[in-house]
């Protein structure tokens, strides 16, 4: 079962009592659905015009789903209803930014990445690096660049 979450914006030309009958075919897919909710922002001024609209109504409806069919028809007639001016269908349950770090699997082949690159090449220390490079300058005569003199103190790390 995956968890959803659908951010729709509806047009801010409707009237405010017209606004739930335009999108009432929509939330009738959703709604049946387990750990349904609506959260309502209500009128809000856009950080730039859409569809020519400078105002929208905003809504966003998280949900559990097992059937990816529901998803899908309700995108095909959010593209048809002329009020919805944008959709954003976002699934909760992939491995993005936080949860990636949290599943094992994942963390497990970064290590592993990490571990093959630091063999290969050997282990990086930027903060020593980084030293050599400003003495280097420190101490220049200023006869050198300092792109050579960065490139001489990198390479001298590198041995």
């Amino acid at each position: 079962m995956a968890k959803y979450e659908i951010d729709l914006l509806v047009s801010g030309s409707l009237e405010e009592d017209k606004v739930p009958g335009a999108i009432k075919d929509l939330e009738s897919l959703i709604s049946g659905q387990k750990d349904y909710k609506v959260d309502q922002w209500g009128k809000k001024q856009l950080a730039y015009k859409i569809k020519k609209d400078d105002h929208a109504y905003y809504f966003i409806y998280t949900f559990d789903c097992t059937d990816a069919k529901v998803i899908a028809e309700f995108l095909r007639v959010a593209n048809i209803n002329p009020y919805v001016i944008r959709k954003l269908i976002i699934n909760l349950e992939k491995d993005y930014g936080y949860k990636a770090t949290v599943n094992q699997k994942k963390s497990a082949k970064s290590a592993a990445q990490a571990e093959r690159y630091a063999k290969k090449y050997g282990e990086y220390d930027a903060k020593k690096t980084t030293e050599k490079v400003l003495s280097s300058l420190a101490n220049s005569d200023g006869k050198q660049t300092a792109v050579k003199k960065v490139k001489k103190a990198v390479s001298e790390d590198d041995e």
